[in-house]
């Protein structure tokens, strides 16, 4: 029904609205330090998963984990070098013209079925 992807959005979501009624609501208000900084915690979690989701690196494992997809070949830049380099659990992200690229490119994707339907999309 959700995809991975969705789903992790709506986490984020309801952990930054969480965080925002506790703040807007007064509940840290006179409370101990341990709940202050725990409606804190909350309210800024989503921030920093934000800010590693949206990283080239994010997007591109993010990518890669699509069943259409069936890998990924970085440019042969030094950030694109260092993207296949961190993921050497993948094999299906590489840097282009190597060994592994030409593998990746003749992959064939799974194809992308809906999981309410069951029926390719």
């Amino acid at each position: 029904m959700f995809t991975y992807e969705q789903f992790m959005a709506a986490i984020r979501w309801a952990t930054t609205v969480g965080g925002t009624m506790l703040a807007s609501y007064g509940v840290t208000v006179n409370a101990p330090l341990w709940q202050a900084a725990t409606g804190v915690v909350v309210a800024l979690a989503p921030f920093a998963w934000s800010m590693f989701r949206h990283t080239a690196l994010g997007t591109v494992l993010a990518a890669d984990n699509v069943p259409s997809v069936a890998g990924v070949i970085m440019k042969q830049t030094p950030e694109g070098r260092t993207i296949a380099d961190a993921t050497p659990a993948k094999p299906t992200i590489a840097t282009a013209g190597t060994a592994a690229a030409a593998s990746v490119a003749q992959a064939t994707p799974q194809p992308a079925f809906s999981s309410a339907t069951g029926r390719p999309l």
